[in-house]
């Protein structure tokens, strides 16, 4: 068994958060677990790639657009 279907049946059916979603790594996570049936909240700075992302997956990708450096939008999310 490889890591990439052992890791999409562990999600399938759950929420997950990636950051980094519309970078090479976070997409193919995002597509990996989408494809498992798992819901996605993608977090990312590049608005424009992350709502390409989520076009691709309609449903499966709730898109974030979020810069995670900066403190007082991280603040404000966590009391959200």
């Amino acid at each position: 068994m490889d890591c990439v279907s052992s890791l999409a049946r562990c999600f399938k059916d759950k929420t997950v958060i990636v950051t980094g979603a519309a970078g090479r790594i976070g997409t193919l996570l995002c597509e990996t677990l989408a494809a498992s049936d798992a819901l996605l909240v993608g977090i990312d700075r590049n608005e424009t790639g992350l709502m390409a992302l989520a076009k691709r997956f309609p449903g499966r990708i709730e898109p974030m657009p979020m810069d995670l450096t900066n403190r007082a939008l991280l603040d404000t999310f966590g009391q959200a």
